[in-house]
């Protein structure tokens, strides 16, 4: 059974969590002569205790404030658990449980949140079964819903929430099958039964939009993994709609090796976060120019897992894992105007 995840943690840090971590690190900044004209985010350590123990984060945004969700997994007497946590990174010390997933093996798993309604959260995640993956919903009530049973003999992978400026649409998650083709599954949650549609190829892919989605899609290939991902090309592919029956495109993100990714709408554009040697932000409509990062430590940049992107109004709010599952693991975050991006 999974707990109730209706609350926000900015409700619950008004009712005074006691602060176990340290505070936030002065991490300074680069000297500015050592920066690319290109680089408008620079990321900072935040004083996550629990770092070392972390596996996966994502951003998301309430009402009040920006989120930072985190997992750590964990052994039970009959099998493993996946616990996820809310904080924030202005105040990494404070933290709330959200959920607790029980799995049968203790391998990672991949999840994705959203915020509903502005002040609770709904999740979808793997459930590793051995040999085939399902895809499982939890509600903002708790409940949990399996939204592959229409398909007992496909397996699912990386499911994302489908990246859309709207927190009141009826969920729509996107995910890979047996690593070969991105699909959609819309009216997730509700009473009607998910069905998925095919969007493209590939081994992993970020959806958006709500008429006609995009999708970010990565074509593996080989090389040397990092943190247990291969790399790949990422590709910008305009969907096809049933209506229109135009034929999908895709158009390259060149001279780009990247491991994990994430995607976000910018105004009219598709803003990326993908990490590689080293992690940059591309945008749609202008691939050949990536964004660079900075930090503290110019090597942190290639040793980054879990990116996540979440747009507000006004700022771009960037995290990512740095050397997950070692001593040294911290999380990384920074953020950016809007303007500075949407002005490229």
């Amino acid at each position: 059974m999974t707990k109730s995840i209706g609350l926000t943690i900015a409700a619950v840090l008004c009712f005074g969590i006691q602060s176990e971590g340290r505070q936030m690190e002065n991490t300074p900044t680069p000297a500015s002569g050592n920066e690319s004209p290109q680089t408008v985010v620079t990321l900072k350590k935040i004083g996550l205790k629990e770092a070392p123990t972390v596996d996966r984060v994502k951003l998301v945004g309430t009402r009040d404030s920006v989120v930072l969700l985190y997992s750590i997994r964990g052994a039970e007497l009959h099998g493993s658990t996946v616990a996820i946590y809310a904080t924030t990174p202005a105040e990494p010390e404070r933290s709330a449980s959200v959920m607790k997933i029980r799995t049968l093996l203790p391998a990672r798993i991949a999840w994705d949140a959203r915020i509903k309604d502005g002040d609770s959260y709904e999740l979808v995640y793997e459930v590793a079964g051995g040999a085939l993956n399902s895809l499982r919903f939890a509600s903002a009530t708790g409940e949990a819903l399996d939204i592959t049973t229409h398909y007992p003999f496909e397996s699912f992978f990386h499911p994302h929430f489908i990246r859309s400026n709207s927190q009141n649409i009826t969920p729509a998650v996107a995910a890979t099958v047996d690593k070969k083709k991105i699909v959609l599954f819309k009216q997730v949650g509700t009473a009607q039964e998910p069905t998925y549609r095919d969007l493209s190829v590939g081994d992993d892919g970020i959806v958006g939009g709500e008429n006609e989605p995009w999708v970010v899609v990565k074509h593996g290939q080989s090389g040397q993994a990092l943190f247990d991902v291969l790399p790949g090309r990422l590709g910008l592919v305009s969907s096809r709609s049933p209506k229109s029956g135009a034929a999908a495109q895709e158009i390259v993100f060149p001279d780009r090796v990247a491991y994990e990714f994430d995607a976000a709408p910018l105004a009219d554009d598709v803003l990326v976060f993908a990490t590689g040697k080293p992690s940059v932000l591309l945008l749609g409509s202008r691939r050949a120019h990536p964004i660079q990062l900075s930090a503290r430590e110019r090597s942190w940049l290639g040793r980054l897992s879990s990116p996540s992107l979440y747009v507000d109004g006004t700022l771009v709010h960037i995290a990512g894992l740095l050397n997950p599952g070692a001593a040294t693991a911290a999380v990384l975050y920074g953020s950016c105007p809007v303007a500075d991006l949407v002005k490229r």
